[in-house]
């Protein structure tokens, strides 16, 4: 049996991106991120209880306030790190891309052929076989 396909920047782009999804160490940074932008919006709150003795003078105005700034200081931070992010493997992804053309062994027609004896796949570049072992 022979099945021909050609693979697309398109294909090796949603690889990319279906990759990134699921790789472990990318899901754990992205939850230390998450961490510490909740620690960098709040830290105000935790000044006020810890060094001027917030609690003894307990006001609701200056909670709030600090509750407001701390989430719109997370807002603003989340957003620039969704971007920052976006960016960097949009230019992740360009930069594998401009090394690798049509033709060059990963783009472009694949040819697999299953036989009794494996599977050979064929590309403009190169021919790759792989058998069954006893």
């Amino acid at each position: 049996m022979r099945i021909k396909y050609e693979l697309e920047e398109r294909d090796l782009r949603a690889f990319m991106e279906y990759a990134l999804s699921r790789e472990a160490s990318v899901k754990k940074l992205k939850s230390y991120n998450l961490v510490f932008l909740i620690v960098i919006s709040y830290w105000q709150l935790g000044y006020m209880v810890l060094f001027n003795d917030f609690l003894s003078r307990f006001d609701w105005g200056q909670l709030i306030f600090a509750l407001i700034v701390g989430t719109m200081t997370f807002g603003i931070l989340l957003v620039f790190s969704k971007t920052l992010t976006h960016f960097a493997t949009k230019y992740t992804q360009n930069s594998y891309m401009k090394k690798h053309r049509p033709g060059d062994g990963i783009l472009g027609e694949h040819l697999i052929e299953l036989t009794e004896m494996g599977v050979t796949e064929v590309t403009d570049v190169n021919e790759t076989q792989h058998m069954e072992r006893d």
